[in-house]
């Protein structure tokens, strides 16, 4: 009695599995199965009726024809093979002409009095292959883009395969403190959504950038009130991963999110966590791509236009200049007064910061469609269109002149300076940047040698800034 129980309680827990289980004597009979197995033995596999208790297994095999004799024939094999310990196991996988997946495994048991016990179970895992094409479909996806394309094939194929309505990438807007974050790819609802900036202060992205990866199944809204997205979004449940650079530094993150709860956060999890060092890696290659261009472009220290993109700007104006005389633009060539100096006094860094302060000041004095750029170190030109004489190019000197007339404050430092500027007005012999840079007529004013009362001085302040 005390046997028939435990068989009933054991054959009961197998029936609430998924995975269909039955266990072989060691004539390959039947001794115990569960529902799952033989529906899917009679109904998906082998076609026939009458699976159970006391059916040998091995000659049900045997005897199978049709379009699946190869499949029963491999089973007999290997259930024969375990059954006369050749091997003590097997896995098999199937697929049916219906696009079904399955798998078939079997197990050596041995017991005590050395009795053989053969477990073998089906399961079907058609999900299962399904994303695992769509994975490797992604996989390869993004092997072949790189860019924008990397992101937004990547958010689409993972809203895709993990089925969530929101999947989006995002970066840094600044890596010392990350508050705020920028959307590189956004897929929403079966297509891509705008990208946008936004804080990360009070949203569930908040926890990511502490370093591990945060997981919300559910109630979302209610966890974030704050986040008035979410609720725009119904939002129910949130997985996101951290993205690192080479230095270990967060540069942004990786979020899927669904508007009904996450029951299993595993294979989303997994995947993320697979996929986010790649994003990592293609948008810290994007990044230094763009510093590239943009060192390339412009003045590290004060972020102008440099001497190569100042020149391509000058040439377009050449180009309207010679094509219409009526289009005249003057150069204005600003050298910083006893520059050497304030590098031995104050030192490279605080020189550079100099720089930075001494041009935030011009920019005041200039148009937005004026060019302003750096020439390198102490000198820097400014591109002034639209000019008609010598006398409206003098007003903008003369402005420039009397904006850096104030002392500068940086550190413990009252800092006094002065610019010298030269003015060279468009006309037909100056045919290239170079014969404005180096055109002996040029206007110059403000030297400090024709001015001694504004040569630069530097005096210690009773406060710092």
């Amino acid at each position: 009695m005390t046997l028939e129980r435990n068989y009933s309680l054991f054959q009961s827990s197998l029936d609430v599995l998924s995975t269909g289980v039955a266990i072989l004597d060691e004539n390959s009979e039947i001794i115990l199965i569960d529902r799952s197995f033989q529906e899917l033995i009679e109904k998906e596999l082998f076609l026939i009726k009458d699976i159970g208790l006391g059916t040998n297994f091995l000659e049900v095999c045997n005897r199978i024809k049709g379009d699946r004799t190869e499949l029963s024939r491999s089973i007999a094999r290997e259930i024969q093979e375990v059954v006369t310990k050749k091997k003590e196991n097997f896995q098999l996988e199937y697929h049916l002409q219906k696009q079904n997946w399955f798998l078939i495994r079997g197990k050596l048991l041995q017991s005590k009095n050395d009795s053989v016990r053969l477990v073998v179970s089906v399961e079907n895992i058609t999900k299962y292959k399904e994303k695992e094409s769509i994975l490797s479909s992604l996989v390869k996806a993004t092997s072949r883009v790189t860019g924008q394309e990397f992101f937004q094939v990547l958010v689409r194929n993972l809203a895709n395969l993990l089925q969530f309505q929101y999947v989006f990438i995002t970066e840094c807007l600044n890596e010392l403190t990350p508050a705020t974050v920028r959307i590189l790819a956004f897929w929403c609802k079966n297509e891509y959504g705008e990208n946008f900036e936004y804080s990360l202060s009070n949203t569930p992205c908040e926890a990511v950038f502490g370093g591990k990866a945060a997981y919300y199944p559910r109630d979302l809204q209610i966890l974030f009130p704050q986040d008035r997205d979410l609720i725009l979004l119904q939002v129910e449940g949130y997985i996101g991963v951290p993205m690192f650079d080479s230095t270990n530094n967060i540069i942004g993150h990786l979020v899927a999110m669904n508007d009904r709860p996450i029951e299993d956060p595993t294979l989303g999890l997994t995947l993320m966590q697979i996929f986010a060092p790649r994003a990592a890696l293609e948008l810290a290659r994007q990044l230094k791509q763009e510093q590239l261009v943009k060192d390339a472009l412009r003045d590290r220290v004060t972020n102008l236009p440099n001497r190569n993109l100042f020149c391509d700007r000058l040439n377009l104006a050449l180009k309207r200049f010679q094509r219409n005389d009526q289009e005249r633009f003057a150069v204005l060539l600003l050298n910083l007064d006893r520059f050497e100096l304030f590098r031995d006094r104050l030192g490279v860094r605080m020189t550079e910061q100099l720089n930075v302060a001494i041009v935030q000041r011009i920019q005041f004095c200039l148009r937005i469609t004026d060019t302003f750029a750096s020439l390198g170190r102490d000198k820097f030109a400014v591109l002034l269109e639209e000019i008609d004489n010598l006398s409206d190019a003098s007003i903008v000197v003369d402005r420039i002149q009397q904006v850096l007339i104030p002392p500068f404050y940086l550190g413990k430092h009252e800092i006094f300076t002065s610019v010298t500027i030269g003015i060279v007005m468009s006309e037909s012999s100056l045919d290239s940047p170079d014969a404005f840079f180096h055109n002996p007529n040029t206007i110059w004013s403000g030297s400090s040698a024709a001015h001694p009362d504004l040569r630069p001085i530097i005096k210690p302040a009773s406060f710092t800034i």
